[in-house]
Parts: structure tokens; C-alpha cells; sequence
């Protein structure tokens, strides 16, 4: 880290600085970096040497970068003479971490800078952190319950919070910043001084104004009496001040606290004015009142001690009161004893024993009496509470039931006392109705001033009065009844609100009671249940006059129905007949496989009985091989897993031969749709079967001879085409010999010949292919209809052309079909549609197909002569031609081979025509 640009002392010097620094040259290039800064930032000499990287690594923040950066070209542009002020920046260390740095530039000679960097980042959390304490600390003189202010060492008001504001009737923003003792105005009229002034300045001057005047360190505690003050007069208070200092000891302020204690000296003086009378009214009132000495023992006790714990006066002089207390209670008494010796006097409650042993609850109120400064004796009240503790106890239990009862219903229930802004009681459901559910443990716990969620809540709401504020109504007023609203929340929801005054057995209000309550879903059901109703009204019209109709169809039904049940009779007796006398036998058997009825005919199909079969079962009759698959199926036909099966098996005649059957079997229902037993119809086909498999003899031998014939025919074909060439041949050389005679007769023979061996080719030719569909096709694969269209029209291409034929090909599907048979088929047909054509009309031809199950119908239709309807179903039949070869040529047996090709892929075909108008030929083939 050295550099020629500095001197080699300075170096070392800046090296071993306990501050970073950095010497950088005119040009803006850093030269060194000492230890301290690789320290600090984490970056090296080359880590900042262009000053570019650097900016973009130590100030991420766009903002800061641009103001460092201006900051640094302000530097680098100031003259030697100049003093460049320093300048405070966060900058983001190699660690991640941004610390706050006091950048401090010193311009040497030769325009370089050496830059002293300051970390300051502790001082400046710090500071943060006084500030937030600073803001706590406002916040809790704000809201504490005793009138407080706050001055600064200036005798500046600084803190004047609620309670305070409300005693003098002066507002905090009068007060804040006043000074020259303007605090005191609201107490004594003038700037006189008051505690606070002698706890900050530690003086004397004002004393006099105050009374039991108490110095603890830097704390005063005293009380004045003001004569007028906030239109009240003889104004007790009782204040407490203090000196603050700063951690190191200088003084900051003061603060002083007031408490408002012109009742409790009123009761005082009325005490005083008591004590005259003490003795008269003592042996007077239904209270024990007694005396005892600072150890608890008893000197003197009012007669009612006997009504109340049955002791006489003699039975408790002399003795410890802590005799009377109950064993649990001591300890406490004990306590309260030693804190009354010490001169703090006060209530107390605890449990005595009656001298019959019971329990009662009093409430003791004891004085100490001070002669010179010593606790001599003590003076008290006991009161029997009992009956109230018991009142108390049923109240609490009440109370509990009672907010048990708030939290399980509906509504939400919010009550303050608007006197001093404090929240009474909230549940759970005010919480959840106004979205303010993560306040609730400290709206239960009275954390949270009134104030502050009216506030909240009005952020909730369209309009700023559609929640009370913390200043209610005070006194007695109007407004007993309670008044209802409904508030439209921002949200959509709608929340009626009902709002009363709370007030005591007297009459007085003390706090506001609000119960809230989400209507939004009760809006809407009322909404739907009047859209409801409206449909409910027409639907009861609809509804009459269906019922009108209904009932009309009901009498009319009645009428049907006993007609129908006349039928039905009369159809069991049918039914009975038809059973008794049919000619296949029939029977019904029960779940449990027993006949329960049987016909003629099936005791003639099996040899036995009516009375033998209703003693067996339709299993006890079959075959024994044939058993266990009619029982599974008769079980499913129970289950409802099918409806019924038809089978063949064999019965056993009562001679003990076989016999075979067809069975059909089916449930007999309940009207409640349960199988209550089983219907058997046996029909006799021994005969058949014999007959079925004479059948299979003559199909198989059928089936030799149509392959027999195939084969002839094939052969035929093959076979007579050689003598035919050899005649159409030799006849072609016997014309070209006698081109030159002069003989018409003959060459027209000639021509007769070869004509007559040419068609006979076409048709021999024709008809090996019509033979050779089935037993030379190929297997079925998927095919592209439309490619075997392309393909097919390639070839016609020439009489497409000649004939000006124009040829439309709708959107083709895939088939299951043999792609050489397929391109036959629309060969065959498209060719068909150019071949029959009418003059003058150039062809129109038209290919699409549509779905049609799971087969694809093919439509091949034109404008050409079309066909009369007698014809249509004779063209698809070999050799039959509607024309002569004069008029078309053709061998007649091309249809014949299409529907050939068709039938083989499982399709069919047809047309559609009208002569004149032209043909539609539509044939199926499966789909893919």
C-alpha cells in the first residue's frame, strides 16, 4: 500500500492512525488506504481504486450515491486555500452492514486530499434511540391519571398532559413552550413560583405558600391551599416535584406531579368537627367502634361488639384483637397492625369468629393518634360486612355470568366512562366486528384509551362523526331512550349500532354503552328473502293454477285408474291363463330356489308332476355340470346386479335322460321395487339345436364351395384370357395383311371380332377383380381418406382436365379401411360422376363426410344424368348396365365391386338421385 505520491513518513503516519483514512490525487484516484479503513469498510486499495465501483459498493441507495457523488466533485473542485466542510453519509461495508461516517476532506499541497472518516453510527443509533425514549416518555406523562407538567432548566413547559388540562381548564397548546413561571397562573392567578421551580433552582422563594412541606433529595412534597382556582374555591392539592438530570449529572428540568385532594381534607376537617361528638355517637350507631394500643391490644370497645360478635365489652378488653381474627386473616391483620403503629392509617376487611363460632366479614377503618410525634393509640371502625360480602360474591358470580353471556352472543358490546377516557368493557365480538382483534388483549386489560379507538374506528367509516368521540355527555341530560343507527363501512359491510347511557340506582349517567351488530349478511338475506317471497307469491299463483289443472287430472286419473285396475285384474287372469296354457314351459320360484308355481308344459318338457315339481327346486332338475353357473347368475339377478339372463343348459327328465333348454329368467317386484321371487320361461330346443348343427355342416360346406367357386373363378378368368389375346392378336394381323382388299364385308368382320375379344378381356378382367376383393385385400389399417382422395384424383387427372370436371373435397376424416380398396371406391365414383355426364354441362363434384356413430358416411355426389329410382338399387349388382355401349362405355360391374369393397369393411352404400339433376352415392366406413 505505498505510493511515490507521499512522502514515506506520511505513510507510516497514516498507516498506524487509529482513524481511516485515505490519500487520494487530484485526479480523484485513491493513492492509500490505511488499516483502520481496511478494517472498517472491508475494502482494499484495489477494491476502491476506481472511484465508479467504489460509489456503486458503499451507497447502494440511488439517492445517496447522486448526493456523495456531488459532494465528492464539490471537494475535488475546491482550491488549496479552501476549508471543505465535512459531511456525514450511510456507507454499506463489505460486510453488509451500513454505518454512518463523518467524512472530513483536508486539501494538501499539490491539490491532493487526505480523508479522516469518523465512524459515528453508535452515537447515531443513539440518538435514535433517545428520541423514541423521548417519544415514550411524552406518551406516558400524557396518559398518567395525576395532573403532571414538565419544564426544561429554561423554565420552558415542555409536558402539560390530559389530566392536567382538565384541572386547570388550560389547554396543552396554550401552555407548551411559555415560560417565566406562566404555569403558575392557572393555580395562583400570577407567575408566583410553585414546587417545581424550588425542586429545579433547589431556593426557598414561595415556600410559605405551601404547607407539610417535605425535602427527599431532589424530590419536594407538599400541599397548598388555593383560594380560587378553575371556578372552584378551597382547592386542596397535594403535589410532588423533582429535579431531572442528565446521566452525567447536569440538570435537565423538572417535573411535577398534582393530585386534587380537597375532598379528602374536607373529610378531614369534618372529622375534627367529629371529635367533639365522638363520645355521644360512639355508644349510638350500629358500628363497633374501639381502641387499641400500638401492641393490638384492646382498651376500649363499643357496646355493639355484643350484637355483633356475641362478646360482651368485659369478654374483649384487655385482649389481643388478633384473638378475634380468623386464623387465615392474621397474617394480613398482623401487617395492617405494624403499618398502623407506624402512622399509616386506613381500611381494612377481614373475617372475625362470633363467640358461637361463625364467620362474619367487617371492614375496620383505623386511625393512629400521633401526641408528639409518637403513635399512642389506636382508633377504629368495624363495620359487619357480611351480608355485603355475600352481595359482593352473588355480584361477581353475576358479573362473570353476565360477560359470559356478552362474549357467546352476537353483538358487540363497547362501554367507556367518557369522564376520564377509559374503556369499561369490550368483548370479543366488538373486536371481530371492527376489525381491531389484535387490540383486544389490551382493550381487555384497559390498555388503550377510548380516544385512541374512536380514532381507529373513524378511519372505518365514510363520514368523521359516525363514531363518538371520547367527549360524551357528563351529566344528566336527554337522550334516556338510546338512539339506533346503521354505518356503511368503507369495506360494504353495514353495522347497526344502538347507543344508550349507563346510568346508576340514582339516575346518574357514568358511561356510554354501545352494542354493535353486522347486519351485512342479514341485509342481504332479507333482500334475497324478499326476492324470495316475490318468486314464492307468483310460484303460489303458478302453483294454484297447477293445482286447479291437477286436481282436475287427479279426478280423471281416479277415473283411469280404476279402469286400470279393472285391467289389471282382468290381466292376472289373463296372465293366469296364458301361464296355465302356454306352450314354453313356465314357472315361479322363490329366492330360496323352491317352485312355487309350475305349468303343463314344463312338467311335460321334464316328465314330472305339477305336485312333483312344487316339491324341488329349478337346481334339482338341472344338469349337475350346469349348476353352479345358474345359481351365480340367479345371485346377481337377486342382487340387482343385473336384470335378467337368458342361457341354455340341460334339465334331467324323470326317465333320467337330458333334454336342452333355453331359460329365460327375470325378477318379480314389490311395489317398492325389492325382487320377491323369479320368473323362469323354459323353452324346448333339442330340435333346434339338432337343427343348428346341421346348419354348421351345410355353412361349412357352403363356405368350401364359395372358396371352391372363388378359385374357379379366378382360374377361369386367368386362364381364358390367353386364348383371347391369341385371338384378339391374330385377328389384328389377319386386318393389317388385308388392308389392301377391297372387301367391306370383311374388315367390318374383322372389326366385330376384335371389338367382341376386347370387351371379352374388359370382362373377364373386371370380374377377376370383383373375385379378388375379399381374398386379395389387404389387413385394415387407419387411413387418410383425404390423401387417398389426392391420390385418386392424380390419376384421373387427365379426364378431369378433358371433361373441365371441377372437383370440391370437404375436411376428410381417418378410417379403418385397405388404402388400396379405399382409393378404388372413390375411383369408382369419381370417374362414374365424370363418365356420366350431361353435354353441354361441365362436372361438378362434390367429397365430404360427417360422423355418423363410430363409422364416418362418405357423400360422393354430382350434376350428371342422375338415375331413375326404379334403377337405383339395380346398378350395384354385377353386369347390369341402364345404357348402351354406344352411349357409355363400361363392363357394368364397377358399383358391383364398390359395394363389394363396402360390405367388406362392415359399411353400406346407397343413392340418392333425380334424373337430370344428378346423383349423391354415400357408403360408411368405421372410424379410426
Amino acid at each position: 500500500m505505498t505510493s511515490g505520491a507521499a512522502p514515506i513518513p506520511y505513510q507510516e503516519l497514516i498507516e498506524r492512525s487509529p482513524f481511516p483514512m485515505a490519500l487520494i490525487d487530484r485526479g480523484g484516484e485513491y493513492r492509500l488506504v490505511n488499516r483502520k479503513f481496511r478494517e472498517i469498510f472491508g475494502w482494499s486499495l484495489d477494491d476502491v481504486s476506481s472511484g465508479r465501483e467504489w460509489f456503486a459498493r458503499a451507497f447502494p441507495d440511488e439517492e445517496e450515491r447522486r448526493e456523495a457523488v456531488r459532494a465528492w466533485r464539490e471537494d475535488l473542485g475546491a482550491d488549496d486555500t479552501a476549508v471543505v466542510r465535512p459531511r456525514m453519509f450511510r456507507v454499506r461495508c463489505r460486510d453488509g452492514v451500513d454505518r454512518y461516517i463523518l467524512f472530513r476532506p483536508v486539501i494538501l499541497e499539490g491539490g491532493s486530499r487526505l480523508v479522516v472518516y469518523e465512524d459515528l453510527s453508535g452515537l447515531v443509533f443513539h440518538h435514535e434511540a433517545l428520541k423514541a425514549a423521548n417519544r415514550r416518555l411524552t406518551e406516558i406523562i400524557e396518559f398518567l391519571p395525576d395532573p403532571t407538567l414538565v419544564i426544561d432548566r429554561e423554565g420552558r413547559v415542555i409536558a402539560w398532559n390530559r389530566a392536567i388540562e382538565k384541572l386547570t381548564g388550560v389547554s396543552k397548546e396554550e401552555m407548551l413552550g411559555r415560560s417565566d413561571r406562566a404555569y403558575a397562573i392557572p393555580f395562583f392567578g400570577a407567575p408566583h413560583p410553585m414546587l417545581i421551580d424550588l425542586a429545579l433552582t433547589g431556593g426557598e422563594d414561595g415556600i410559605e405558600r405551601y404547607t407539610s412541606v417535605e425535602r427527599r433529595g431532589m424530590t419536594i412534597i407538599a400541599e397548598a391551599c388555593i383560594a380560587e382556582m378553575n371556578g372552584r374555591t378551597d382547592v386542596h392539592l397535594w403535589g410532588v416535584a423533582s429535579r431531572l438530570c442528565t446521566p452525567e449529572g447536569e440538570v435537565a428540568g423538572a417535573i411535577e406531579s398534582i393530585r386534587d385532594i380537597t375532598e379528602q381534607r374536607r373529610n378531614q376537617q369534618e372529622l375534627r368537627w367529629s371529635e367533639a361528638r365522638y363520645r355521644e355517637l360512639v355508644e349510638s350507631i350500629n358500628d363497633i367502634v374501639y381502641v387499641i394500643d400500638p401492641a393490638g391490644t384492646i382498651t376500649y370497645v363499643s357496646p355493639v361488639i355484643l350484637q355483633v360478635s356475641g362478646y360482651s365489652q368485659q369478654d374483649v378488653i384487655g385482649r389481643s384483637y388478633l384473638e378475634l381474627v380468623h386464623l387465615e386473616d392474621r397474617a394480613i391483620a398482623l401487617e395492617r397492625l405494624e403499618a398502623l403503629a407506624a402512622g399509616r392509617d386506613g381500611p381494612s376487611e377481614f373475617r372475625m369468629h362470633t363467640r358461637s363460632g361463625e364467620e362474619r366479614w367487617v371492614r375496620s377503618y383505623t386511625h393512629p393518634v400521633v401526641v408528639d410525634g409518637r403513635v399512642t393509640e389506636l382508633c377504629g371502625v368495624l363495620t359487619d360486612i357480611t351480608a355485603r360480602k355475600i352481595a359482593e360474591t352473588s355480584l361477581r358470580r353475576s358479573e362473570a355470568l353476565l360477560a359470559r353471556m356478552a362474549d357467546a352472543t352476537p353483538f358487540g358490546y363497547y362501554v367507556f366512562d367518557p369522564q376520564d377516557d377509559r374503556i369499561l368493557y369490550v368483548n370479543d365480538r366488538f373486536c371481530s366486528i371492527w376489525g381491531v382483534e389484535d387490540l383486544s388483549e389490551r382493550l381487555r386489560a384497559a390498555e388503550v384509551r377510548h380516544s385512541e379507538i374512536a380514532s381507529r374506528l373513524r378511519g372505518l367509516v365514510p363520514g368523521p362523526d359516525s363514531f363518538p368521540d371520547a367527549q360524551g355527555p357528563t351529566g344528566d341530560g336527554e337522550g334516556r331512550g338510546g338512539t339506533e343507527e346503521e354505518i356503511e363501512l368503507l369495506d360494504g359491510r353495514t353495522i347497526r349500532r344502538f347507543q344508550t347511557l349507563i346510568r346508576d340506582e340514582e339516575g346518574r349517567f357514568f358511561a356510554h354503552l354501545h352494542l354493535c351488530e353486522d347486519i351485512s349478511e342479514h341485509r342481504r338475506l332479507v333482500a334475497e328473502l324478499r326476492e324470495y317471497r316475490d318468486r314464492l307469491e307468483d310460484l303460489v299463483r303458478q302453483r294454484t293454477a297447477e293445482l286447479t289443472r291437477t286436481n282436475d287430472e287427479l279426478r280423471r286419473e281416479i277415473r283411469e285408474r280404476l279402469l286400470a285396475t279393472r285391467a289389471r285384474v282382468e290381466s292376472e287372469e289373463r296372465f293366469s291363463r296364458i301361464f296355465q296354457q302356454a306352450p314354453i314351459g313356465m314357472a315361479l320360484f322363490s329366492l330360496e330356489n323352491r317352485f312355487l308355481r309350475v305349468n303343463e308344459a314344463l312338467c311335460r318338457i321334464t316328465g314330472y308332476c305339477r305336485e312333483e315339481l312344487l316339491a324341488m327346486g329349478p337346481f334339482d332338475i338341472t344338469h349337475p355340470d350346469d349348476v353352479e353357473a345358474g345359481r351365480e347368475l340367479s345371485e346377481q339377478v337377486i342382487r340387482g346386479k343385473i336384470e335378467g339372463y337368458v342361457r341354455e343348459k340341460r334339465y334331467l327328465r324323470k326317465d333320467g335322460t337330458a333334454v336342452c333348454v333355453q331359460v329365460t329368467i327375470g325378477p318379480v317386484r314389490d311395489p317398492a321395487g325389492g325382487s320377491v321371487s323369479l320368473l323362469s320361461m323354459v323353452e324346448d330346443v333339442t330340435e333346434r339345436k339338432k337343427n343348428e348343427e346341421q346348419l354348421r355342416v351345410y355353412a361349412g360346406a357352403l363356405q368350401e364351395s364359395n372358396q371352391d367357386l372363388q378359385r374357379f373363378a379366378y382360374a377361369a378368368s386367368h386362364d381364358l384370357q390367353e386364348p383371347l389375346r391369341t385371338i384378339v392378336s391374330f385377328t389384328q394381323l389377319l386386318e393389317r395383311r388385308l388392308a389392301g382388299l377391297d372387301e367391306p364385308e370383311v374388315r367390318e368382320f374383322l372389326e366385330f371380332i376384335i371389338d367382341g375379344g376386347t370387351r371379352m378381356q374388359h370382362l373377364i378382367q373386371d370380374l377377376l377383380v370383383y373375385s379378388r376383393v375379399v381374398t386379395t385385400g389387404q389387413p385394415l389399417e387407419p387411413t387418410d381418406a383425404g390423401r387417398a382422395v389426392e391420390d385418386t384424383l392424380r390419376a384421373l387427372e387427365a379426364a378431369i382436365m378433358e371433361s373441365g370436371a371441377r372437383v370440391t373435397v370437404g375436411p376428410l376424416p381417418k378410417v379403418k379401411s385397405d388404402p388400396g380398396q379405399l382409393r378404388q371406391v372413390f375411383a369408382n365414383l369419381v370417374g362414374n360422376a365424370i363418365k356420366y355426364r350431361l353435354p353441354g354441362r361441365p362436372p361438378e363434384i362434390r367429397v365430404t363426410a360427417e360422423p355418423d356413430g363410430a363409422f364416418w358416411r362418405f357423400e360422393v355426389s354430382d350434376n350428371g344424368i342422375g338415375i331413375a329410382p326404379d334403377n337405383q338399387a339395380r346398378i350395384f349388382e354385377v353386369f347390369q348396365r341402364l345404357h348402351t355401349r354406344a352411349e357409355y362405355e363400361g363392363t357394368g360391374i364397377g358399383l358391383a365391386v364398390v359395394k363389394r369393397i363396402v360390405e367388406r369393411h362392415g359399411g353400406r352404400i346407397w343413392v340418392e338421385s333425380r334424373p337430370g339433376e344428378g346423383s349423391s352415392f354415400f357408403f360408411t366406413m368405421p372410424a379410426a
